[in-house]
């Protein structure tokens, strides 16, 4: 969990909607229920659109490549 915390943080920093990362705990005879999620979420990031990143070549809006250290809660 934390690192899940530390992902969404780290692209946040980036530019990234907090809506395009999700976890989703699911066993193995929860297939049904895990495809249905993974379309669901496909759904939701396509409605987000693209990245709107600078098109200038850099991948990273050049305001924010230097990300922030920051203490993670365990």
């Amino acid at each position: 969990m934390r690192r899940f915390h530390l992902m969404k943080r780290v692209l946040t920093q980036m530019g990234i909607e907090p809506g395009r990362l999700k976890l989703l705990w699911a066993s193995a005879a929860e297939g049904q229920i895990f495809a249905n999620e993974i379309t669901k979420f496909v759904e939701e990031v396509r409605a987000l659109g693209p990245l709107n990143w600078n098109k200038t070549g850099s991948e990273m809006p050049h305001e924010q490549t230097e990300l922030v250290k920051e203490e993670v809660p365990a």
